[in-house]
């Protein structure tokens, strides 16, 4: 395991829980952020249940991604909204 900060080292246990076969059925438009070193949903288990949803990775955060990279997060939900805001509800 690569040298993560200290409050990622928590008891590591992959998540084997309900993970949907695929999210094309969502009727809304939608984009995944996925947390790089996320210990409970891994992206190699997360990436196939999206189809062609776009995802973006974030480098260097665990599971919390709004806490451990609160900047990158909003920059990628700024963007979303001000591309689908037309759409959205």
């Amino acid at each position: 395991m690569r040298n993560l900060p200290k409050r990622w080292h928590i008891r590591q246990q992959h998540w084997t829980g309900n993970v949907p076969e695929s999210i094309a059925e969502v009727p809304c438009t939608i984009q995944a952020l996925l947390a790089q070193h996320d210990l409970l949903l891994p992206t190699h288990l997360a990436r196939p249940t999206l189809g062609d949803t776009p995802v973006h990775l974030i480098a260097d955060a665990g599971h919390s991604i709004h806490w451990d990279a609160p900047d990158e997060v909003a920059s990628h939900l700024v963007a979303f909204i001000a591309k689908h805001e037309k759409t959205l509800p």
